[in-house]
């Protein structure tokens, strides 16, 4: 029986878990117009003059800035080492006689992934704005 629930639970959780996710993510943005529309009103309310263009960009929604090379190396430098350390619990976990093979590839894997995101960061070109 506790069998059965264990298997449905880890069935479940990751969609679970995506949900929740994508639903938090919405209640901020909607908290954060809500704010923003709120502060409109208050100037509105204070007579303070506001065109239609200052309006338009406070209610459009934020924009990412752009990624450059830095970023994406500061990125791939922790990935990076999260492998390392992947691949190190891997290795002691159970000593060094027996090594975790699963944990140890990995380890690897997510290291060679930081690896590559350090290398495409050098190859990347900045945009020129």
């Amino acid at each position: 029986m506790m069998k059965d629930i264990a298997e449905i639970f880890g069935v479940i959780m990751p969609f679970l878990f995506a949900a929740v996710v994508v639903l938090g993510v919405l209640y901020f943005r909607y908290l954060r117009r809500l704010e923003t529309e709120k502060t409109i009103r208050l100037a509105i309310e204070q007579g303070h003059q506001l065109d239609a263009q200052l309006i338009e960009k406070l209610m459009e929604p934020q924009q990412k800035s752009q990624q450059g090379p830095e970023k994406m190396r500061a990125g791939g430098t922790i990935v990076l080492f999260v492998g390392l350390g992947l691949a190190a619990l891997g290795v002691i976990k159970h000593g060094f006689n027996d090594i975790d093979h699963n944990v140890l590839g990995a380890g690897a894997l997510v290291a060679l992934i930081g690896a590559g995101i350090v290398t495409a960061s050098y190859i990347a070109k900045k945009p020129n704005t």
